[in-house]
C-alpha cells in the first residue's frame, strides 16, 4: 500500500523543520530550500486561486527567491543543477495542470505535481552525500509538502 494512503495519521508537517534537516546544518542550503518552496507554492496558489495571496506575501516570496537565485552562495555553487531541476519541476507542474494524460495511471498528476521535491533530495545529497539524500527522500517523500 502507498504510505500516503495509509489510515495512520501523519504528524503535522512543518516545512521549516524539514528543510533544516534536509540542509544538514548548511544555512545557505536551508535558505535555498525555503525560497524555492515558497516561490513554487506562490505560483501554484496564484494559478489555482485556492489561497488568497496579498501583495505583502507576494513581494516577500518573490524577493526572497530573486535574492536566492542572485546571491545565495549555495545556489550559486550548484546553479546549473538547481536551474535544471527547477526547469524539470516547472515542466512537470505544467503537465500536472494540463489536459488529461492519455493512458496515465491514477495518481500520475500528483507525482508530476510533486516533482519539485527532487530539488530538496538533491540538496540533501549535496549537503550530506547520497546516502543522506536517500534517507531524506524516504523520510519526507510521503508527506504532502505543501
Amino acid at each position: 500500500m502507498d504510505p500516503s494512503q495509509s489510515d495512520t495519521p501523519k504528524p503535522d508537517f512543518d516545512p521549516k523543520a524539514c528543510f533544516e534537516e534536509i540542509a544538514n546544518g548548511v544555512e545557505p542550503a536551508r535558505q535555498c530550500c525555503w525560497a524555492i518552496y515558497g516561490f513554487l507554492h506562490l505560483i501554484d496558489d496564484l494559478y489555482d486561486r485556492d489561497h488568497v495571496v496579498g501583495p505583502d506575501e507576494m513581494a516577500t516570496v518573490v524577493v526572497a527567491f530573486q535574492e536566492t537565485v542572485a546571491c545565495n552562495p549555495f545556489f550559486q555553487a550548484h546553479r546549473e543543477a538547481l536551474l535544471a531541476l527547477l526547469r524539470v519541476a516547472w515542466t512537470s507542474w505544467v503537465s500536472s495542470e494540463g489536459p488529461p494524460i492519455e493512458g496515465a495511471p491514477a495518481g500520475a498528476r500528483d507525482v508530476l505535481k510533486s516533482a519539485y521535491q527532487e530539488i530538496f533530495w538533491y540538496i540533501a545529497s549535496v549537503t550530506g552525500g547520497l546516502p543522506y539524500g536517500l534517507a531524506m527522500s524516504r523520510k519526507f517523500r510521503s508527506y504532502k509538502i505543501g
